[in-house]
Formats: C-alpha cells, sequence, structure tokens
C-alpha cells in the first residue's frame, strides 16, 4: 500500500471493491447538462486518461487488447488512479467502506477528540505543525515510529501496534473476536496476508483499534485520507497511539495556542 512502487509482487484490491471503485469513477466523470464548459473540458480530459490507464492494464492478445477487459486493480494502481481521476483516499474509503456485517460505514476519526485534534492541525502553519509533531514524539514512546513498520503487512503492523498498546498479544486475539474480524487476524503471518485487509474494512479496523487509516493503508505525506495536509496525516498517525490523557492534553495546548496567537 505503500505509494511509492516495490519491487515485489502487486497486492490486489478485492474484486468487489474494484467494481464500486470503477463505477464510483464511471459517474464521477459523466458530463452533465448543468457542467460548464471548465468542467465539461476537465471531465473529458480525465475520462480520456482513465480510459488509457485502463487500457495500459489491459494485456495484449495476438497484439490486441484482450476482450477480458484490464487485469485486476492493484493498491500499488492507486495513486495513479487517483491523479488521473481527481479523486482521493478518502473517496474511495467512502465508496467502499463498511463493518463486517456489510453494512455500509462512513470513514472517520475514532474519538472527537482526534476530530478536532485533525481540524486544529490542518489549521496551522508547517512550522507550527512541526512544533506539534516535535512534542508528540517527545512524549510517544518511540517503538511507535520503529522503521520495521513500514515494511510490514497492513494486517501484521496493526496486530503489532495494538499488542504494543495493550502489553498483552491475547487482548488482540480477544478483541478481533470481538469485532468479528479473527479470519483477518489468524492470516497475519501468511504470505497473502497484504491482501487480508481489504480496502472496504480499513475504515472499520481504523476506528476499532484506534489507528490513523493513513497509517494503516502505510501513505506518505503525498496522500491524505482525512485530513487535508500530509503534515497533520503525520502529526496524526502518532497522536493516535498516545494516551487518552495525553491527546486531551495536547488538543488543549493546540487549541490554547491558536486562540492566543492564531495558527500561523
Amino acid at each position: 500500500m505503500n505509494t511509492k512502487e516495490k519491487e515485489t509482487s502487486l497486492h490486489r484490491v478485492s474484486k468487489e471493491d474494484e467494481e464500486l471503485i470503477y463505477n464510483m469513477i464511471d459517474r464521477e466523470l459523466i458530463v452533465s447538462p448543468t457542467d460548464n464548459a471548465q468542467t465539461r473540458r476537465d471531465k473529458e480530459r480525465r475520462r480520456e486518461a482513465f480510459e488509457a490507464f485502463k487500457l495500459k492494464m489491459t494485456p495484449l492478445l495476438k497484439d490486441k487488447p484482450s476482450p477480458k477487459g484490464p487485469k485486476r486493480l492493484c493498491y500499488e494502481n492507486l495513486p495513479e488512479l487517483l491523479d488521473i481521476t481527481g479523486l482521493s483516499y478518502l473517496d474511495l474509503l467512502k465508496c467502499v467502506s463498511k463493518n463486517p456485517d456489510g453494512v455500509e460505514i462512513k470513514p472517520r476519526w475514532a474519538s472527537e477528540v482526534e476530530a478536532a485534534m485533525c481540524s486544529y492541525c490542518d489549521m496551522l502553519s508547517p512550522v507550527r505543525r512541526e512544533k506539534v509533531l516535535a512534542l508528540i514524539r517527545r512524549i510517544l514512546a518511540p517503538v511507535f515510529e520503529n522503521s520495521d513498520f513500514e515494511s510490514m503487512t497492513p494486517t501484521l503492523r496493526l496486530f503489532k501496534a495494538n499488542a504494543i498498546r495493550s502489553y498483552c498479544i491475547a487482548e488482540m486475539k480477544r478483541q478481533t473476536k470481538e469485532l468479528g474480524v479473527y479470519d483477518i487476524y489468524r492470516r497475519r503471518f501468511v504470505p497473502y496476508s497484504f491482501n487480508a485487509v481489504e480496502l472496504n474494512m480499513v475504515s472499520y479496523l481504523s476506528t476499532s483499534f484506534d489507528v490513523s487509516p493513513h497509517w494503516l493503508l502505510g501513505l506518505d505525506e503525498a496522500h491524505t485520507v482525512l485530513a487535508t495536509n500530509g503534515e497533520t496525516e503525520t502529526i496524526m498517525d502518532l497522536f493516535c497511539f498516545l494516551p487518552e490523557e495525553r491527546k486531551l492534553m495536547i488538543l488543549q495546548a493546540v487549541q490554547t495556542a491558536i486562540e492566543k496567537g492564531g495558527a500561523a
């Protein structure tokens, strides 16, 4: 899920999620009679790019595109797809997110404190965001920024982070059974476990285990999910790991700083 191309094999988005995503893009790029000239040109340009994207992903049979259409969409293809269509990871999650019972859910932060913190950080200047990030790093245990997380699959990084927070490996097993995602948990060490956390489950797991969806997807600052700024996403990736009393302390400090001196 990292935005950079990897030399390893690609990781497929589920067929169900792929169909939902492609259908959403088709809807978004339909030219409406009420569109002004600029919007019409923009949609037509993006439509052409979208068709070219699918053609590029379609295998050739005797020098002709396969009638079966494009190869399966993979997580590594998502940055390019979002760039050419003008959509975001949040748009994708809004389109596919559901709980284990198949009920549609909205991507969100796990608490109002986190939602408020994200909103405030988006308001801050880059200099102030850097100071907030430095403060969080001084408080948070260094293990949560371990570079090993970067090479882990989403399932394994979620398991490792939660085991650290709960000080008990058995607690993760109990929680996954209670939340109805034990099948995902038990696949954490198998080779194909990268795909065990399907895109449609990212929002549910993020709120259930109180982690940033940006962190769970393994994204960098070039792409955002619930924040409007990549630097804010980096802050929230770490902020979510803090104990609740520390979250509230930092939120109040940021709120006070803005009220007294502004966001600049």
